[in-house]
């Protein structure tokens, strides 16, 4: 009897996979959002959206509450490697921490007109340029432990183990900066 003249019965099939389990660990390593390494790299952005109204339900983070802010995102890649896409948010509104320095969304977005010479020039102007001329950033890669102590992850042992650990790994932009050659 060949496998052509074999006939499943679909119930009995659907019936044994109920003693099936999928681990854990294929779940959690299957939907961790991917990260970039460490870094400074050149990236061209391609996808802009633009919050007006800084709407609770647009974008659930704390410090964009109530405030435009755009969100940009970057294919990234180095040394002829794709390493992925690489979100940032920021806002033309100002705000500041209880430190008094601008907020993360604020700063970078005084970096992002500096980096593409649009001082004195409009939100609009900005994020236009920020479609047809690179940049380049500076990327950390780090996670939060169980104390909120934030950790750079700076060597492949060092990502290797917070994975292992669970750990959700994260982007967070350090710089932006005019693109150099």
């Amino acid at each position: 009897m060949t496998e052509e003249n074999v006939q499943y019965d679909p119930r009995s099939v659907l019936e044994s996979l109920y003693a099936q389990y999928t681990k854990d660990s294929i779940v959690d390593e299957s939907t961790q959002f991917p990260s970039i390494p460490t870094g400074k790299y050149r990236i061209q952005v391609d996808k802009r959206e633009v919050y007006p109204t800084g709407d609770l339900r647009e974008n659930p983070i704390k410090n964009l509450v109530g405030r435009q802010f755009a969100s940009l995102s970057a294919p990234v890649a180095k040394d002829g490697k794709k390493h992925g896409r690489f979100f940032f948010k920021v806002s033309w509104e100002e705000r500041r921490t209880d430190k008094g320095g601008l907020d993360k969304p604020a700063q970078a977005w005084g970096q992002l007109m500096d980096a593409l010479a649009c001082r004195g020039k409009s939100a609009g102007h900005t994020l236009e340029a920020v479609m047809q001329y690179p940049i380049d950033v500076s990327v950390n890669e780090q996670y939060i432990d169980e104390k909120g102590a934030w950790h750079t992850i700076s060597t492949d042992e060092q990502r290797k183990q917070a994975r292992e650990d669970g750990r959700n790994i994260v982007n967070v932009l350090q710089r932006i900066a005019k693109a150099t050659e």
